[in-house]
């Protein structure tokens, strides 16, 4: 009889050990399925900010220089005004100068 529940025993914590076992190995493969999972969306993750960063980039690259360009149109104009005006004042003075 004592050999008897020694062989159940023994046979019940194999059973319990290979049931372990499976499930330790099933974790197993679903740590490694997860941890694959993560580092795929990590890089679509980094994929993504780095096209939205380049696109930000060029936006602000774009704006930049329409505020460059439109920088440089005022200060033509102004240089063609004063210009303008310099050459207003050199016609009035020689006018001036004829009616003399």
């Amino acid at each position: 009889l004592i050999e008897d529940d020694k062989a159940r025993t023994q046979s019940n914590i194999s059973d319990l050990v290979a049931v372990h076992q499976e499930q330790r190995k099933a974790l197993q493969m679903r740590l490694e399925e997860e941890t694959r999972r993560l580092r795929k969306q990590h890089q679509e993750s980094k994929e993504l900010i780095r096209q939205e960063a380049t696109a930000t980039q060029s936006k602000l690259r774009a704006e930049l220089e329409a505020g460059w360009a439109a920088e440089r149109r005022k200060m033509r104009l102004l240089h063609s005004d004063e210009v303008h005006g310099h050459v207003q004042q050199a016609v009035a003075l020689q006018k001036q100068v004829d009616e003399l």
